[in-house]
Formats: C-alpha cells, sequence, structure tokens
C-alpha cells in the first residue's frame, strides 16, 4: 500500500522537478511513517534522485507504459494508484497523470485526495497561452482538494480567468517553494570587484529553451561588450530560442553544472536571468540565499521574488 503517491514526468535540470524533489522531503518530515511512492510517468530521465527523500519508492513506469496506447497507459496509471490504495494523489507535471484525473476524476476523487501543483503557463510563438492550467484545471476543478501554486501571479491570474467565486478560488493554494540551506554568502563580491577595478562579470544558467530567452543574452552581449557572460545549461525541450548563429566573443559556454555552487560566484558580479514567462525559478531562490546580484526579467512568478528592493527587475 502507499500513503502518498507523487507522480512527475521525468527528473531532468528543470525547476519542477527540484520542486517535486522538495515537495517529497517535505511530505516524509509530515509523514515520517508514511509509505511515498513516486512514479515516473512520461520520460526515462532521471537525473537527479538525490533531490528526493531517501525513503521514497521510485518507480520508473514510462519505459514500461511506453509501447501502449494513450487509453492503456490511463488504465495501467489507475490501476497501479488504486491497487495500492493511495491515500493522496500528488500530480506535479505529469502529463499522463493530468489525462488520467480528466478521464476518471469522480472514481479517483471519491477513493483519495487529489492535489495538483501548478508553476506557469505556457506561450506559443505567437503569444497565446497554453498549458496544463489552460488545458486540464477547470474541468476537473471540482474534484480536485487543492491546486498548489508556487507563485501568487499564476493563482491570481486563474481567479481572474476562470472568474472563481470565493468558494472555488479557495482551493488555489500559494505555496513558495524553500530554498535549500547554504553557509554561503556573496554579499560584498560586488563591492570587493569594483574596488578592484575588475571587469564586469554576469552568470547565466538555465535551459537553451524558447522559454529562457538566451537569445537576449546574446543581444545584450553584443549592446554591452565590456561585460564578460559566462552561460551554463543545455537544451531540454528542443525548442530554443537560440538562432544557432554566430556567438558574441563575451560569452563563454560552460557546459552544465551539477550544483548551483559549483559556478564561480566568488568571481561574478551578478546573476542574469532571461525568462519570457514563469513561476519561481529554483535558481533565483538559490541566488538569493546567497546575496548574490540579480538582474531579471519580471514574468509570471518572478516579482514573487525579484522587487526594486531585492534585486533589479526589468519590467520590458
Amino acid at each position: 500500500e502507499a500513503d502518498i503517491v507523487l507522480t512527475i514526468p521525468s527528473c531532468r535540470m528543470s525547476g519542477a522537478a527540484r520542486v517535486a524533489g522538495v515537495l517529497s522531503r517535505g511530505l516524509r518530515k509530515l509523514y515520517p511513517d508514511a509509505t511515498i511512492v513516486i512514479f515516473v510517468t512520461d520520460r526515462a530521465d532521471f537525473e537527479y534522485p538525490d533531490w528526493f527523500d531517501e525513503k521514497a519508492h521510485i518507480c520508473q513506469i514510462s519505459t514500461e507504459l511506453e509501447n501502449l496506447r494513450r487509453d492503456e497507459k490511463n488504465a495501467c496509471l489507475l490501476d497501479l494508484i488504486r491497487g495500492l490504495r493511495t491515500k493522496k494523489l500528488f500530480n506535479v507535471n505529469s502529463r499522463l497523470c493530468w489525462e488520467l484525473i480528466q478521464q476518471f476524476n469522480m472514481q479517483i476523487s471519491s477513493m483519495m485526495e487529489v492535489y495538483c501543483y501548478l508553476f506557469t503557463w505556457d506561450l506559443n510563438e505567437h503569444g497565446h497561452k497554453g498549458g496544463y492550467p489552460i488545458s486540464f484545471v477547470q474541468g476537473i476543478f471540482e474534484h480536485v482538494r487543492a491546486y498548489i501554486c508556487d507563485n501568487s501571479a499564476l493563482q491570481g491570474e486563474l481567479i481572474d480567468r476562470y472568474m472563481l467565486p470565493q468558494v472555488m478560488a479557495d482551493k488555489l493554494l500559494v505555496l513558495h517553494t524553500p530554498g535549500d540551506p547554504s553557509d554561503l554568502s556573496f554579499e560584498n563580491v560586488f563591492e570587493q570587484r569594483r574596488k578592484e577595478k575588475r571587469g564586469l562579470r554576469a552568470i547565466w544558467a538555465g535551459r537553451f529553451d524558447r522559454q529562457k530567452r538566451f537569445d537576449i543574452v546574446k543581444e545584450i552581449a553584443v549592446k554591452r561588450p565590456d561585460i564578460e557572460i559566462l552561460a551554463w545549461g543545455k537544451r531540454v525541450l528542443d525548442d530554443s530560442s537560440d538562432d544557432g548563429g554566430e556567438m558574441p566573443p563575451n560569452i563563454t559556454l560552460m557546459g552544465t553544472y551539477d550544483s548551483f555552487d559549483d559556478m564561480p560566484w566568488q568571481d561574478s558580479d551578478f546573476y542574469l536571468y532571461t525568462s519570457e514567462w514563469d513561476g519561481v525559478p529554483t535558481i533565483l531562490i538559490d541566488a538569493a540565499n546567497r546575496a548574490i546580484p540579480v538582474v531579471s526579467s519580471i514574468a509570471g512568478g518572478t516579482g514573487d521574488i525579484v522587487t526594486e528592493d531585492t534585486g533589479w527587475p526589468v519590467y520590458d
């Protein structure tokens, strides 16, 4: 039997995967004796097992399901969570689980408490909103115990978009993601580097996907050749905003990173964050926890972290 089941699509370099890990550890603190099962439903990737509760049972089912029809996949997942006599189901970005709840909402909600995480809309190339808050939320509202948003901007937008009465709006909970504790602080690095007349150096780190707007990073580099930019990351979704053209000479591609603290914050001036739409990126929380100056686009939930008092927000 499983007291708690978490469904995730995969575990790759993404804020949602990190939040799923934080959620698993948080649930362990709330329910120390619970049996927690994590189903990886959509892709075989599981790159960061240390993000998750060490006592949780990780079940990679995407490989077993990959050759089945969509309705057969739904039936298998339903049988699994029902067979485990699950008491609480948390869906963190698993498309298969979203579709399961949509198809079997009454059956599932009568057997267990259902919770769904929401981070942000998606935007297509024409600027139209899509993604899970559009595709699934409204149709299954009455069957979900709570929707958990990691930012207040999305909560407000959902209430306005669906004109929710208070009794339904109360199901939209904002749960800000806690940062991993750190003993490191870079509070005086910027001032010290200015005293030493060092050249400005920025760090950019993220996915080379359309959402994260690496093309803007290249524009900044062209317009500000005096700033050296060290860029960490890789493509994850195969929809990069980078046109693949020549890289400005003041950008150095550094590959991927295993830990936030692997990057040379002691020898850099600020963290540069560019995004066109967003929840609350966990990497901004990491930077804030270490007193690193942040220059960030304000999109979606980033304004929950970066304000005129805490950093340098860019609204346009």
